[in-house]
Protein backbone atom coordinates (compact mmCIF):
# COMPACT_ATOMS: atom_id res chain seq x y z
CA UNK A 1 0.00 0.00 0.00
CA UNK A 2 1.42 3.30 -1.19
CA UNK A 3 2.98 5.90 1.70
CA UNK A 4 0.05 8.37 -0.27
CA UNK A 5 -2.62 5.59 0.20
CA UNK A 6 -2.06 5.40 3.95
CA UNK A 7 -2.24 9.30 4.41
CA UNK A 8 -5.15 10.10 2.86
CA UNK A 9 -6.79 6.59 5.10
CA UNK A 10 -5.21 8.52 7.93
CA UNK A 11 -6.86 12.58 6.76
CA UNK A 12 -10.16 10.44 6.51
CA UNK A 13 -9.93 9.30 10.08
CA UNK A 14 -9.86 5.57 8.50
CA UNK A 15 -8.21 2.79 10.77
CA UNK A 16 -4.55 2.16 9.15
CA UNK A 17 -2.87 -0.12 11.78
CA UNK A 18 -3.21 -3.00 9.33
CA UNK A 19 -1.52 -1.36 6.70
CA UNK A 20 1.79 0.55 8.99
CA UNK A 21 3.63 -0.02 12.30
CA UNK A 22 1.75 1.49 15.57
CA UNK A 23 5.48 3.61 15.48
CA UNK A 24 4.61 4.95 12.07
CA UNK A 25 0.77 5.32 12.73
CA UNK A 26 1.35 7.48 16.04
CA UNK A 27 3.45 9.61 13.88
CA UNK A 28 0.95 9.99 11.79
CA UNK A 29 -1.70 10.56 14.12
CA UNK A 30 0.08 13.27 15.48
CA UNK A 31 1.78 15.32 12.00
CA UNK A 32 -1.45 14.72 9.86
CA UNK A 33 -4.84 14.73 12.46
CA UNK A 34 -2.69 16.60 15.55
CA UNK A 35 -4.03 13.62 17.78
CA UNK A 36 -1.98 12.10 20.60
CA UNK A 37 -4.16 8.95 21.97
CA UNK A 38 -4.13 7.59 25.34
CA UNK A 39 -6.48 4.71 26.84
CA UNK A 40 -7.62 4.55 30.07
CA UNK A 41 -8.95 1.30 31.32
CA UNK A 42 -9.24 -1.29 34.12
CA UNK A 43 -11.77 -3.49 35.77
CA UNK A 44 -15.48 -2.42 36.54
CA UNK A 45 -15.20 -0.26 39.75
CA UNK A 46 -11.47 0.65 39.53
CA UNK A 47 -12.28 4.38 38.91
CA UNK A 48 -10.84 4.93 35.14
CA UNK A 49 -13.81 7.16 34.14
CA UNK A 50 -12.13 9.30 37.63
CA UNK A 51 -8.77 9.06 36.13
CA UNK A 52 -9.95 10.18 33.25
CA UNK A 53 -11.42 13.28 33.47
CA UNK A 54 -8.63 14.13 35.90
CA UNK A 55 -6.02 13.40 33.37
CA UNK A 56 -8.19 15.61 31.31
CA UNK A 57 -8.32 18.73 33.56
CA UNK A 58 -4.42 18.52 34.27
CA UNK A 59 -3.96 18.93 30.45
CA UNK A 60 -6.07 21.67 29.99
CA UNK A 61 -4.59 23.67 33.06
CA UNK A 62 -1.48 23.25 30.94
CA UNK A 63 -3.57 25.41 27.79
CA UNK A 64 -3.70 21.81 26.02
CA UNK A 65 -6.46 20.57 23.51
CA UNK A 66 -7.84 17.58 25.18
CA UNK A 67 -10.97 15.25 24.33
CA UNK A 68 -12.17 12.61 26.23
CA UNK A 69 -14.30 9.56 24.26
CA UNK A 70 -16.38 7.17 26.54
CA UNK A 71 -16.26 4.20 24.58
CA UNK A 72 -18.44 2.23 26.43
CA UNK A 73 -20.70 4.86 25.94
CA UNK A 74 -20.88 4.51 22.67
CA UNK A 75 -21.65 1.15 22.81
CA UNK A 76 -24.80 1.94 24.74
CA UNK A 77 -25.76 4.31 22.04
CA UNK A 78 -25.30 1.57 19.16
CA UNK A 79 -27.86 -0.63 21.22
CA UNK A 80 -30.19 2.38 21.65
CA UNK A 81 -31.97 3.83 18.57
CA UNK A 82 -29.21 5.58 16.58
CA UNK A 83 -30.96 5.48 12.70
CA UNK A 84 -27.79 4.05 10.94
CA UNK A 85 -28.35 0.69 8.85
CA UNK A 86 -25.45 -1.07 10.53
CA UNK A 87 -26.53 -0.15 14.08
CA UNK A 88 -30.16 -1.26 12.80
CA UNK A 89 -28.77 -4.72 11.55
CA UNK A 90 -26.50 -5.33 14.33
CA UNK A 91 -29.62 -4.39 16.77
CA UNK A 92 -31.69 -7.10 15.05
CA UNK A 93 -28.44 -9.90 15.11
CA UNK A 94 -28.33 -9.11 19.07
CA UNK A 95 -32.01 -10.15 19.56
CA UNK A 96 -31.63 -12.99 16.87
CA UNK A 97 -28.51 -14.16 19.04
CA UNK A 98 -29.63 -13.66 22.94
CA UNK A 99 -33.35 -13.33 22.35
CA UNK A 100 -36.20 -11.68 20.58
CA UNK A 101 -37.58 -9.86 23.60
CA UNK A 102 -35.09 -7.82 23.89
CA UNK A 103 -35.93 -5.86 21.02
CA UNK A 104 -38.07 -2.99 22.17
CA UNK A 105 -40.80 -1.81 19.95
CA UNK A 106 -38.54 1.50 18.96
CA UNK A 107 -35.84 -0.62 17.97
CA UNK A 108 -33.20 -0.41 20.90
CA UNK A 109 -32.25 -2.60 23.08
CA UNK A 110 -32.97 -3.37 26.83
CA UNK A 111 -29.59 -3.31 27.83
CA UNK A 112 -30.36 -3.97 31.02
CA UNK A 113 -32.12 -7.73 29.54
CA UNK A 114 -29.04 -8.20 27.30
CA UNK A 115 -26.12 -7.33 30.54
CA UNK A 116 -27.96 -10.05 32.69
CA UNK A 117 -27.78 -12.38 29.73
CA UNK A 118 -24.15 -11.81 28.43
CA UNK A 119 -22.52 -11.13 32.03
CA UNK A 120 -23.48 -14.05 33.68
CA UNK A 121 -21.52 -15.92 30.70
CA UNK A 122 -17.98 -15.09 29.81
CA UNK A 123 -18.51 -17.19 26.63
CA UNK A 124 -21.65 -15.09 25.45
CA UNK A 125 -20.05 -11.98 26.56
CA UNK A 126 -17.24 -12.75 24.28
CA UNK A 127 -19.82 -13.07 21.03
CA UNK A 128 -21.24 -9.70 22.09
CA UNK A 129 -17.68 -8.25 21.83
CA UNK A 130 -17.51 -9.70 18.42
CA UNK A 131 -21.03 -8.78 17.04
CA UNK A 132 -20.01 -4.93 18.32
CA UNK A 133 -16.59 -5.02 17.12
CA UNK A 134 -17.47 -3.45 13.53
CA UNK A 135 -20.37 -0.91 14.81
CA UNK A 136 -18.48 0.63 17.86
CA UNK A 137 -15.35 0.97 15.26
CA UNK A 138 -17.53 3.52 13.10
CA UNK A 139 -18.65 5.54 15.50
CA UNK A 140 -15.12 5.35 17.17
CA UNK A 141 -14.29 6.64 14.06
CA UNK A 142 -16.79 9.37 13.67
CA UNK A 143 -16.42 10.38 17.35
CA UNK A 144 -12.70 11.07 16.52
CA UNK A 145 -12.71 12.99 13.18
CA UNK A 146 -11.80 16.20 13.24
CA UNK A 147 -10.56 15.88 16.73
CA UNK A 148 -7.33 17.30 17.73
CA UNK A 149 -4.63 17.22 20.56
CA UNK A 150 -4.60 15.04 23.53
CA UNK A 151 -7.71 12.04 23.11
CA UNK A 152 -8.38 10.00 26.09
CA UNK A 153 -9.99 6.99 25.50
CA UNK A 154 -12.44 5.48 28.79
CA UNK A 155 -12.64 2.02 27.96
CA UNK A 156 -13.11 -0.93 30.07
CA UNK A 157 -12.22 -4.06 27.65
CA UNK A 158 -9.66 -2.11 25.18
CA UNK A 159 -7.07 -5.93 26.00
CA UNK A 160 -9.94 -8.33 26.10
CA UNK A 161 -11.26 -7.20 22.65
CA UNK A 162 -7.79 -6.78 21.07
CA UNK A 163 -7.88 -2.97 20.49
CA UNK A 164 -5.23 -1.77 22.09
CA UNK A 165 -3.57 -0.84 18.59
CA UNK A 166 -6.07 2.21 18.79
CA UNK A 167 -4.28 3.87 21.18
CA UNK A 168 -0.72 2.49 20.01
CA UNK A 169 -0.56 0.17 22.85
CA UNK A 170 -0.36 3.68 24.52
CA UNK A 171 -2.79 2.52 27.90
CA UNK A 172 -3.38 3.35 31.25
CA UNK A 173 -3.95 0.50 33.57
CA UNK A 174 -5.80 1.20 36.36
CA UNK A 175 -6.18 -0.72 39.55
CA UNK A 176 -7.88 -0.69 43.00
CA UNK A 177 -8.44 -2.65 46.25
CA UNK A 178 -10.75 -5.46 46.66
CA UNK A 179 -12.76 -3.31 49.13
CA UNK A 180 -12.51 0.02 47.37
CA UNK A 181 -14.05 -1.92 44.13
CA UNK A 182 -16.81 -3.38 46.08
CA UNK A 183 -18.20 0.03 47.22
CA UNK A 184 -18.05 1.75 44.76
CA UNK A 185 -20.28 -0.94 42.87
CA UNK A 186 -22.34 -0.85 45.79
CA UNK A 187 -22.64 2.52 45.24
CA UNK A 188 -23.84 2.85 41.68
CA UNK A 189 -26.74 0.37 43.36
CA UNK A 190 -25.88 -3.05 42.22
CA UNK A 191 -26.60 -6.12 43.98
CA UNK A 192 -23.97 -8.30 45.39
CA UNK A 193 -25.19 -10.87 43.31
CA UNK A 194 -24.81 -8.90 40.52
CA UNK A 195 -21.57 -7.56 41.33
CA UNK A 196 -19.82 -10.81 41.37
CA UNK A 197 -21.40 -11.61 37.87
CA UNK A 198 -19.30 -8.53 35.89
CA UNK A 199 -16.66 -9.32 38.09
CA UNK A 200 -16.71 -12.96 37.16
CA UNK A 201 -17.63 -11.72 33.56
CA UNK A 202 -14.60 -9.40 33.16
CA UNK A 203 -10.81 -10.31 33.24
CA UNK A 204 -8.85 -9.34 36.22
CA UNK A 205 -6.23 -6.37 36.13
CA UNK A 206 -3.23 -9.26 36.52
CA UNK A 207 -4.63 -10.29 33.21
CA UNK A 208 -5.44 -7.29 31.57
CA UNK A 209 -1.35 -6.44 32.37
CA UNK A 210 -0.02 -9.55 30.79
CA UNK A 211 -2.25 -8.59 27.42
CA UNK A 212 -0.76 -5.35 27.07
CA UNK A 213 2.46 -6.21 27.89
CA UNK A 214 2.37 -8.80 25.60
CA UNK A 215 1.23 -6.99 22.92
CA UNK A 216 3.76 -4.17 23.15
CA UNK A 217 6.56 -6.60 23.18
CA UNK A 218 4.86 -8.16 20.02
CA UNK A 219 4.26 -4.89 18.33
CA UNK A 220 7.46 -3.77 19.68
CA UNK A 221 6.21 -0.29 20.66
CA UNK A 222 3.59 1.58 22.87
CA UNK A 223 3.70 2.16 26.82
CA UNK A 224 1.77 0.66 29.59
CA UNK A 225 1.55 3.34 32.58
CA UNK A 226 -0.25 1.46 36.11
CA UNK A 227 -2.16 3.77 38.33
CA UNK A 228 -3.26 2.48 42.06
CA UNK A 229 -6.73 4.26 42.48
CA UNK A 230 -7.53 2.48 46.10
CA UNK A 231 -8.53 5.80 47.08
CA UNK A 232 -10.80 8.89 45.50
CA UNK A 233 -8.90 12.24 45.68
CA UNK A 234 -5.61 10.79 44.72
CA UNK A 235 -4.10 13.84 43.31
CA UNK A 236 -0.53 13.66 43.80
CA UNK A 237 -0.23 10.20 41.98
CA UNK A 238 -2.67 11.64 38.70
CA UNK A 239 -0.40 14.25 38.85
CA UNK A 240 2.79 12.51 38.54
CA UNK A 241 1.18 9.97 36.34
CA UNK A 242 0.38 12.72 34.04
CA UNK A 243 3.68 14.41 34.50
CA UNK A 244 5.16 10.85 33.04
CA UNK A 245 2.90 10.37 30.04
CA UNK A 246 3.93 13.96 28.99
CA UNK A 247 7.46 13.37 28.64
CA UNK A 248 6.55 9.60 27.14
CA UNK A 249 4.84 11.26 24.10
CA UNK A 250 6.62 14.26 24.14
CA UNK A 251 3.51 16.59 25.04
CA UNK A 252 5.87 18.16 27.11
CA UNK A 253 7.52 20.25 24.35
CA UNK A 254 3.92 20.99 22.88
Amino acid sequence: MSSGAVKALQLEQGLIHDYVPLLVKQQLEARLSGQYIVAITGEIGAGKSYVTQQLARLAKAQGLAVEVVDVDALGHAILGDLDVPLYRSFRQEVAGLFGATLLREDGSIDRSALGQIIFADRDQLQQFNQLIYRPLLLQLRRQLYGKRGLVLLDTALIAEAEMAYLSNNNTVLVHTSTSSQQQRLLQRGYTVRQLRQRLDSQYGYALKKKLLEDRIQTDRHGQLWELDNALEGNEAAIEALWTTIQQDLGLDSQ
